[in-house]
């Protein structure tokens, strides 16, 4: 998992605690994640590598995005990972240094994480985003690999 701090996906944080997408080839993920803006920029060759590592017979990738309260240290960190039936359920969760002191800017941790889905059977991804206020949403993604 790379942990970023750009977002390339939209969302209200008024009524959402994050987004998620799911990406199931190179030129999908080339396409969406934000190589180009605020940090990530900085870690271009490295965000490029783990895409292109990313063997896509065998893994999928997901770039998931949520809030932090304040302008300090923050990332994503993936609670849990695990199979239920033909679904992938996991939770990812914001994390950081403090969610009560800092500028009042908020920041959006992000990141990508590659799941390895070789002899899975799966047609779903559900992912619990919790942002840095302990909000949670449930995200549901199809996966046709």
């Amino acid at each position: 998992m790379l942990a970023t701090h750009a977002s390339s996906l939209r969302f209200d944080t008024e009524s959402s605690v994050g987004a998620v997408e799911l990406y199931e080839s190179s030129k999908e993920a080339y396409r969406s994640v934000p190589l180009d803006l605020g940090p990530l920029a900085d870690r271009r060759s490295t965000n490029e590598a783990f895409i292109d590592a990313t063997d896509f017979e065998s893994e999928l990738l997901i770039y998931v995005v949520t809030e932090w309260p304040l302008t300090n240290q923050s990332e994503i960190e993936v609670e849990n990972l695990t199979l239920s039936g033909d679904t992938l359920v996991g939770t990812v969760r914001a994390i950081g240094d403090n969610a009560e002191e800092g500028d009042q800017a908020p920041m959006f941790p992000a990141g990508l994480v590659r799941v390895s889905v070789d002899d899975a059977h799966l047609t779903t991804v559900e992912v619990t985003v919790v942002d840095g206020r302990d909000n949670e949403e449930v995200f549901e993604e199809a996966y046709n690999g």
